[in-house]
């Protein structure tokens, strides 16, 4: 078997730019370009995401200082627009910003630099490790049953679970699944771990796990992407694991992301404040279904994730707590834990203090800023509490998508008086979000993400027609775990677009139904700040209407 690497390449329109022979090429001709226009173009193109200022390229570009660097970079955009044919009036690779800088806005997608095997075959496979040795690494992790394991039930008698007994190939595609899957919920690598769990299933019809994983994988795609052509497979993964391993522990798993994402059992027509009493019966059973599955095997923190996530949206914040404590002891280092355990203190506590100290108990500047920028919340909420080494960390090495990087990092600016900051970092939010959206016109997520947006800088029109999208995507009632996200949400843009009562209507119905949406979080953040002396906000969150 040998190994190669492949060049890292940019693809957008009909070019190829590649990083790794600093060449242009349009439908395979090399388009000639100097090394300084090359290396603004690169350097845009890489950084698409976002605005780059003038100052930022010209400290890539001319390392040395030059005097007349200002010209040098005119004469730079010019060679880059004339090579791609690009029109500066109207653009459709580089964007000139009056006084702020560039952005490339082209769709980029990219390949390489990543090391693949050749086997004899021709095949070519990711390094994966080898899956007899990840079995053996499960046992130590309590990640999964280890095979033939036996261990007592919900009512104290001996419940057998999945033996890890499929065949080779298949043992093989379940681990390369869950390689994927357990990466960093990447849309494509949520896709490849379908594809592997199904593969396996195929091989061994009878491997319970394979079903199972191939139904989370699935529901993750509905629940994250709204992609709904994936909800009536995944139920039926979930539902023909259930039938050869009903007591194991991941096809329990497996049931109660079911409940969570998959059932659809709520009439659409259902009235929005009459909603609480209709959603509690399926989180019950997703309580119940969790703990059995913890019954049945302690020591996989999946299950303990899950149920204090569960206890969360229950608003049963000790119960949240305790599972916290037990998923650390199994995964110190697993930063999600951390992540809910420090939104578990403001949302049921409304203690940010506290809530800071967990996060600066964590081990490295990075990490710590992924904890507070993966959560509007957070990001708000700690805004006060934040260190500036927080601030100089660009995206790639915060541990959450660039749209969170962006768009909460400009909530904590906001929440700091740094409007001219937090509007940038918007702005740049924005691009990326409508690209996606173009990629995924069906995701209720990247519509309502849209919408604040929009509020936030202060496009009522866009607000109002991106939350509509999203509403039209999760109609209220339809489920109980997206449907009182997109509500909070749009109470979120009404309050920012001026719409005061219609925001206090959404957060009033939200108190009464299962969601993370608490009194002691509307006291905490910092963004409703404005409503604390406005008498009915005042007694729906129990502040002294006379102070």
């Amino acid at each position: 078997m040998e190994r190669t690497h492949t060049p890292r390449i940019l693809h957008f329109g009909l070019f190829e730019l590649n990083l790794s022979t600093d060449e242009l090429s349009r439908e395979g001709h090399v388009v000639k370009l100097q090394p300084h226009p090359f290396t603004v173009l690169a350097y845009l193109a890489a950084n698409s995401e976002r605005v780059v200022t003038r100052e930022e390229l010209y400290r890539h570009v001319w390392k040395e200082t030059i005097v007349e660097w200002d010209q040098g970079l005119n004469f730079c955009i010019r060679e880059v627009r004339r090579a791609l044919g690009d029109n500066a009036r109207s653009p459709s690779f580089i964007k000139t910003l009056p006084r702020r800088g560039y952005r490339f806005i082209a769709p980029i997608s990219e390949t390489g630099p990543e090391q693949v095997e050749i086997s004899s075959s021709g095949r070519i496979r990711k390094n994966f490790f080898d899956w007899r040795g990840i079995v053996a690494a499960a046992a130590v992790v309590g990640v999964l049953v280890v095979a033939g394991a036996s261990v007592p039930g919900a009512n104290g008698a001996r419940s057998s679970v999945q033996e890890l007994s499929a065949s080779p190939l298949a043992m093989d595609l379940y681990f390369e699944g869950n390689q994927f899957f357990r990466r960093n919920l990447i849309h494509g690598d949520v896709v490849a771990s379908v594809d592997r769990f199904s593969e396996a299933a195929s091989v061994d019809p009878d491997f319970a796990r394979a079903h199972a994983m191939a139904g989370i994988a699935r529901l993750s795609l509905v629940f994250i992407w709204n992609d709904e052509s994936q909800r009536e497979r995944g139920m039926a993964d979930v539902a023909r694991a259930t039938e050869l391993a009903p007591d194991d522990p991941i096809v329990l798993l497996a049931r109660g992301y079911g409940s969570y994402y998959g059932d659809g059992q709520y009439d659409e027509a259902l009235g929005f404040l009459n909603r609480a009493a209709e959603l509690s019966p399926n989180w019950d059973e997703a309580i119940n279904l969790f703990q059995r599955a913890n019954e049945i095997d302690p020591g996989l923190h999946e299950t303990k994730w899950a149920l204090a996530r569960t206890h969360v949206r229950l608003r049963q914040f000790a119960e949240a707590d305790r599972y916290l404590r037990q998923t650390a002891a199994i995964l110190p280092n697993f930063l999600g834990n951390t992540r809910l355990s420090v939104f578990n203190q403001i949302i049921g506590r409304g203690d940010a203090a506290t809530a800071y100290a967990e996060v600066r108990a964590v081990r490295g500047a990075a990490p710590r800023a992924g904890i507070i920028l993966s959560n509007r919340v957070l990001s708000r909420t700690l805004a006060n509490l934040v260190d500036d080494e927080i601030f100089s960390l660009s995206h790639d090495r915060v541990s959450v998508d660039c749209v969170l990087y962006y768009s909460n990092l400009a909530e904590t600016f906001a929440a700091l008086g740094m409007n001219y900051r937090a509007e940038a970092h918007w702005d740049s939010a924005r691009v990326l979000l409508e690209h996606r959206f173009e990629e995924f016109p069906e995701s209720h997520l990247t519509a309502r993400q849209l919408a604040l947006v929009s509020a936030a800088l202060g496009d009522v029109r866009g607000a109002r027609d991106y939350m509509e999208r999203a509403r039209a995507l999760a109609p209220p009632g339809s489920d109980a775990y997206d449907s009182p996200d997109v509500s909070y949400h749009r109470a979120e843009v009404m309050f920012r677009i001026g719409e005061f009562d219609e925001a206090m209507d959404l957060l009033e119905a939200l108190l009464e139904m299962p969601h993370w949406t608490t009194r002691e979080m509307l006291i905490a953040d910092p963004l409703w700040e404005p409503l604390k002396r406005n008498e009915r906000f005042q007694r729906m969150v129990g502040l002294d209407v006379r102070s």
